[in-house]
């Protein structure tokens, strides 16, 4: 998301480069009032940058979390950032559905652009477990036992692409 906000600021679509990443849980006070101030601080961090909201489906649970949303949707409608911040909001498909379903009936108009990007298959974690072991130095010879775990592991509930790749590639340095 870093270098995409450098891209989109080099290419002109962005008035800054600046860029602001955090967790819609760390958006969330402790106490009324809080959760207004720490959105407050999000965009004052990246004013005509782009801002990352990670597992933002937690957005509609609980009263902090409208609160959030909200700001989030005044900050929107302002001038300092109408036309000129970008925020991407990350989750999981349904869940942001549902989010975006229960949240202010405006803070849903507020992004009108979607990408879901696919689950990763056996191929691409297979790549990104070689990628890393050779950053390493480490050669991963296999004779295809690695594809073929990774194809079973895929079919389980749960399955989480890059984060089970990680934790994976986290178990094979610790065994070897």
């Amino acid at each position: 998301a870093r270098l995409l906000a450098s891209e989109l600021f080099r290419i002109g679509v962005l008035t800054s480069d600046a860029f602001a990443c955090e967790s819609a849980l760390n958006l969330q006070g402790d106490y009324v009032g809080q959760t207004k101030t720490k959105v407050n601080e999000l965009f004052a961090s990246a004013p005509g940058g782009f801002i990352f909201i990670d597992e933002a489906y937690s957005l509609g649970q609980g009263y902090f979390s409208r609160e959030a949303v909200d700001q989030l949707t005044y900050l929107l409608s302002t001038d300092a950032h109408r036309g000129r911040t970008i925020v991407a909001l990350a989750g999981y498909p349904a869940e942001m559905q549902r989010m975006l379903a229960v949240a202010n009936p405006g803070f849903a108009t507020r992004f009108k652009q979607r990408l879901q990007f696919p689950d990763w298959d056996a191929a691409d974690v297979e790549a990104y477990l070689r990628r890393r072991c050779g950053a390493e130095g480490i050669e991963l010879r296999d004779g295809g036992a690695v594809g073929a775990a990774l194809e079973a592991l895929r079919g389980f509930a749960g399955w989480a692409n890059a984060r089970d790749a990680e934790s994976l590639y986290d178990e094979l340095f610790s065994a070897r």
